[in-house]
C-alpha cells in the first residue's frame, strides 16, 4: 500500500512539474498570418526551456529567456495554406494550430465608426450580407479592457477568434471590418484577416 501511495504521489509531482508551452489568445486554428513579411511567433515556456516550432514543412528552435519568454521569426511566404503550426517545448505536450491561411492582415482600430456592427447596417445591405459567405476571409474581434498597471501579456478570450466571414459569424462583427476583407479579398484574390480592436467614444491612447 505505502508503495502505491508514494508511486501516485511521485507520478502527482511529475504532472505538475511537466514544461508547458503556451501561445498568446491571437494564435488560434483558424488564423491568417502576412504574407510577404518576418512573421513573429512568440509565447511562453518554462524558463530556459528549449522550443521548436514546425511550420510549412520546415522547423525552427529557440530557447525561452529567464521571464519565460520565447520567440521564433519565420520567413516571409507567399500566400497559400492551409498549413499547421505545432509548437513544443523539452517534455511538454506540443500545441497546435491548424488551417492557418496566409495573406493579408488587417488591424482596424478607432471609436464607434468601426465598432458600428453587422447587425446595424443589415437594413440597407440585407441582400449583399444574406448571400455571401467566403472561408477565405477570417474575422478576429478583440474584447474591450483597461489595465492601469501596465501593458498585459494576452488579451481576453473572444468568441469571435479567427471565424471565416458568414453572416452568422459576422452579426456582431464591424461592418467596416467585415467590407474591408470582402472588397480586398475581390481585388486580391489572397486569404484575408480581419483584426477589430476598437472602443467607441474613447481616444486612440
Amino acid at each position: 500500500m505505502k508503495r502505491f501511495l508514494f508511486f501516485c504521489a511521485t507520478i502527482v509531482c511529475v504532472s505538475l512539474t511537466e514544461a508547458k508551452v503556451t501561445l498568446p489568445r491571437l494564435f488560434q486554428s483558424g488564423m491568417v498570418m502576412q504574407r510577404g513579411k518576418v512573421i513573429p511567433v512568440w509565447g511562453k515556456a518554462d524558463a530556459g526551456e528549449s522550443v521548436t516550432i514546425r511550420f510549412n514543412k520546415k522547423t525552427y528552435t529557440t530557447t525561452a529567456d529567464p521571464e519565460g519568454r520565447w520567440q521564433v521569426n519565420l520567413p516571409s511566404m507567399k500566400a497559400g495554406g492551409p498549413y499547421t503550426l505545432e509548437v513544443k517545448s523539452e517534455g511538454a505536450t506540443s500545441e497546435e494550430i491548424t488551417n492557418i491561411l496566409i495573406g493579408d492582415v488587417w488591424l482596424c482600430s478607432g471609436q464607434s465608426n468601426i465598432d458600428v456592427t453587422i447587425e446595424r447596417v443589415y437594413p440597407q445591405y440585407a441582400q449583399e450580407i444574406d448571400t455571401y459567405e467566403n472561408p477565405q476571409i477570417r474575422m478576429f474581434r478583440v474584447q474591450n479592457e483597461t489595465d492601469i498597471h501596465g501593458t498585459r501579456d494576452d488579451i481576453k478570450p473572444t468568441p469571435i477568434n479567427w471565424k471565416p466571414l458568414n453572416k452568422q459569424n459576422a452579426w456582431l462583427f464591424s461592418a467596416v471590418g467585415y467590407f474591408l476583407g470582402k472588397r480586398m479579398y475581390e481585388k486580391t484574390g489572397v486569404p484575408q484577416g480581419i483584426i477589430v480592436n476598437s472602443w467607441g467614444g474613447t481616444p486612440i491612447e
